[in-house]
C-alpha cells in the first residue's frame, strides 16, 4: 500500500471516528448526567484531567518513536531494510523503563493527595491509576504502527475499541455500577487497543521489534531522551495556548463570563480536531521522505497537505460564521451567545492557528522539535500576557486578540522561516501557494459573514442542518475549482477520477488504475 492510500485510509477512518464519538457523545452526556448524577460526572472529567496531567511524564518518548520510526525505515528504503530499527526500538522501550517507577510514585502520590470530599470514590479512583499505570508501557506499540504508516489498522481499533467501551459503560451504567462504570470502560478501550497493537505488531513486524534482553545503556539512551525532552517542553507549552483563556476569563470577568465564552466557542473546539487530524496522520509520512533526501517532493506534499488542512478548517470557519448564533441557541438558549465579533474572532484564530500547525508538524517531521519548543513557549507566554491586558479592555473578546497576536507575530513568521529553510524554498513561495483556496475562502466566509447579519438563521434543527448542508456545497464547489488544478489536486485529482466508470476516466489515469 502506497504512503498516500495509508495516509488516506488513516484519516477517512479518523473522520468517521470523531464523527460517531461526537455523535453519540451529544446523547451520551445527558444520559451519564441523568444516571449518574452531576457530581460523580464532574469526578470522572477531573480525574481524566488528572491523567493528561499523568501522561506529561512520559517527556515525548513515544511522542518521538514515530518520527524516528519513519526515519530509520526512509534511511533504508524499507521497514524490512532498517538494520537499525530495533535499536530505535530499544531505546525508546529503555526510556519507558526507566519511567515506570515515577508512573507508579506519581499515580500513589495523586491517589494520596486526592481531596477528602473524595473519600467515596477513592476505590474506583485507585482502580482507574492502577490500570493507566498498567497501559502505561503499551503505547509503544501504537507508536512504532504509526511510524510504519499502519494508520488504516490504528484507525479501526480505536473505532472497534471506543465501540465496545461505549456499549461497556452504557451496561454498567445501567446495571447500577456509578463510577466504576466509566473505568472500566476505559479499561477496556485501552486494553482492546493495547492488545491489537501488540499482536499486530508481533505478527506482521516481529522481525524488527527488540528481544526483551536487549537495554541500550544510559549513554544510549541519552540523545534520544534529549530530542523527546524538547518535544515535552512543547507539550507543556500548549497546556498555556489551549487551556488558558478560561482561566483569564475566569479571573478577569467572572464564572458568567467563562460560560458565554464556552458556549459561543463549543462548536469551534468541537470540529478544530478534524483538520489536525490530516497533520497527524501525514507526519510519518514527512520523516521517511526527510530521511531519504526527498527534498523537492517534500515542497509539493507539504504545499498539498497544507492546502488540504486549510480546505477543511476554511469549511469549518464558514459553518461557524454563519451558523453558530443559531447554533447556540438552539443548544444552551440565546442568553449565552457572546455576539457576532466573537464568533468570528474564533473563526480567524481556527484559521491561523492550523495554518501554524501545518507548519509545526512540518518541522517536527525535519527534525526541528527545539525550535519548536521554544516558539510554542514564547507563543504561549505572549498569549497569556497579552490575553490578560486585551481582556481588561474588549472583555472575552480579548482573550482571542491575544491568542491572535501571539501567533502572528511569533509563530507563523518564525515557523514559516524554518520551513522555508529546511524544504529549501521561501516564505513567500509557501505563502504563495496557498491563494487559490485563500481568495475563494474568503469570499465564502464574507458571504457567511453577511448571511449572519442579514438574516441569523433561527434556532431549529432542521434549519441549521439544511443551512450546513447548503454552506457545504457552495463552499466546496467554489473551492474546489481552485484546488482541482494546484498541488492537491495532483495528489487527489488521480484517485477521483479513477471513481468514474473506465470509459469515462482520461487515457492517463486508466493506464495508472
Amino acid at each position: 500500500m502506497s504512503r498516500t492510500r495509508r495516509f488516506l485510509g488513516g484519516v477517512i477512518l479518523g473522520y468517521t471516528h470523531g464523527l460517531l464519538v461526537t455523535l453519540v457523545g451529544l446523547w451520551l452526556t445527558p444520559f451519564l448526567l441523568g444516571h449518574l448524577g452531576a457530581g460523580t460526572f464532574g469526578v470522572w472529567l477531573v480525574a481524566q484531567q488528572l491523567l493528561g496531567y499523568l501522561l506529561l511524564m512520559d517527556l515525548g518518548v513515544t511522542a518521538l518513536l514515530p518520527r524516528e520510526t519513519a526515519y530509520a525505515t526512509g534511511r533504508a528504503g524499507s521497514v524490512d531494510g532498517a538494520t537499525d530499527l530495533p535499536q530505535v526500538i530499544a531505546r525508546a522501550r529503555q526510556a519507558v523503563r526507566w519511567q515506570m517507577p515515577l508512573v507508579v510514585l506519581a499515580a500513589l502520590a495523586a491517589w494520596g493527595w486526592a481531596p477528602e470530599r473524595w473519600e467515596a470514590v477513592m476505590g474506583p479512583l485507585g482502580l482507574l491509576l492502577a490500570c493507566f499505570v498498567a497501559f502505561y508501557p503499551a503505547r509503544l506499540y501504537q507508536a512504532f504502527l504509526q511510524g510504519v504508516q499502519e494508520l488504516p489498522f490504528l484507525s479501526r481499533i480505536q473505532i472497534g475499541a471506543w465501540a465496545l467501551s461505549t456499549v461497556t459503560t452504557i451496561g454498567l451504567v445501567l446495571g447500577g455500577y456509578g463510577l466504576y462504570s466509566l473505568i472500566i470502560g476505559w479499561a477496556v478501550a485501552q486494553a482492546t487497543t493495547a492488545g491489537a497493537a501488540a499482536l499486530r505488531t508481533h505478527g506482521a513486524y516481529g522481525h524488527v521489534w527488540p528481544r526483551w534482553r536487549l537495554q541500550p545503556r544510559w549513554l544510549d539512551v541519552t540523545p534520544y531522551l534529549k530530542r523527546s525532552g524538547w518535544i515535552s517542553l512543547a507539550q507543556v507549552a500548549q497546556v498555556f495556548l489551549t487551556g488558558s483563556d478560561l482561566l483569564l476569563i475566569g479571573a478577569v470577568l467572572g464564572a458568567a463570563a467563562v460560560v458565554e465564552y464556552s458556549c459561543t466557542g463549543k462548536l469551534v473546539m468541537v470540529l478544530a480536531n478534524y483538520p489536525q487530524i490530516i497533520m497527524v496522520s501525514a507526519t510519518p509520512a514527512l520523516s521517511e521522505m526527510w530521511a531519504a533526501g526527498r527534498r523537492e517532493g517534500l515542497r509539493e506534499t507539504s504545499t498539498a497537505l497544507t492546502l488540504l488542512t486549510l480546505s477543511v478548517s476554511g469549511l469549518i470557519a464558514c459553518l461557524v460564521i454563519g451558523l453558530n448564533a443559531g447554533f447556540v441557541s438552539w443548544w444552551v438558549g440565546p442568553e449565552q451567545y457572546g455576539g457576532l465579533p466573537l464568533t468570528w474572532l474564533f473563526a480567524v484564530q481556527l484559521i491561523l492557528r492550523h495554518w501554524n500547525i501545518t507548519l509545526i508538524y512540518g518541522l517536527l517531521a525535519f527534525g526541528h522539535e527545539r525550535r519548536i519548543s521554544v516558539t510554542n513557549m514564547i507563543d504561549g507566554v505572549v498569549s497569556v500576557g497579552a490575553g490578560l491586558w486585551l481582556i481588561s479592555i474588549f472583555g472575552a473578546e480579548g482573550a482571542v486578540l491575544g491568542s491572535l497576536l501571539a501567533v502572528t507575530t511569533v509563530s507563523l513568521p518564525a515557523n514559516l522561516g524554518a520551513l522555508a529553510r529546511a524544504t529549501e524554498s521561501t516564505p513567500g513561495r509557501i505563502a504563495g501557494g496557498l491563494w487559490p483556496w485563500a481568495s475563494r475562502f474568503m469570499l465564502v466566509a464574507a458571504g457567511c459573514a453577511a448571511l449572519s447579519v442579514q438574516w441569523p438563521p433561527p434556532p431549529r434543527f432542521g434549519v441549521l442542518a439544511t443551512l450546513a448542508v447548503s454552506i457545504g456545497l457552495i463552499y466546496t464547489l467554489v473551492v474546489g475549482h481552485g484546488l482541482w488544478h494546484g498541488p492537491l489536486g495532483v495528489y487527489g485529482r488521480p484517485r477521483l477520477l479513477r471513481l468514474l466508470p473506465p470509459r469515462f476516466r482520461p487515457a492517463q489515469v486508466s493506464s495508472t488504475n
